[in-house]
């Protein structure tokens, strides 16, 4: 895929919560499509191995983002009067 598409589905990745698990997941993905069982079985328990390395860090950003603003208070810019 050598047009925009390609930057668009990378951005797309690594803007999501748990984007360090992404060679993990695109392994799994492989493997799943491959049809091999072994390999999909191996895939998984490294996907849950990390995922459980990052698993403290990723849990505090926000479900769709790649970003640690999980504790800031919501902006007054966010919110539109009734």
């Amino acid at each position: 895929m050598a047009d925009s598409r390609w930057y668009f589905k990378e951005w797309r990745v690594h803007w999501l919560r748990r984007a360090e698990l992404a060679p993990e997941a695109v392994a799994l993905a492989d493997a799943i499509c491959a049809g091999d069982l072994a390999s999909e079985e191996t895939a998984r328990r490294a996907l849950l191995n990390a995922y459980g390395i990052w698993r403290e860090v990723t849990d505090e950003r926000y479900p769709d983002r790649n970003t640690y603003s999980d504790g800031l208070t919501e902006g007054r810019l966010t919110e539109f009067p009734d």
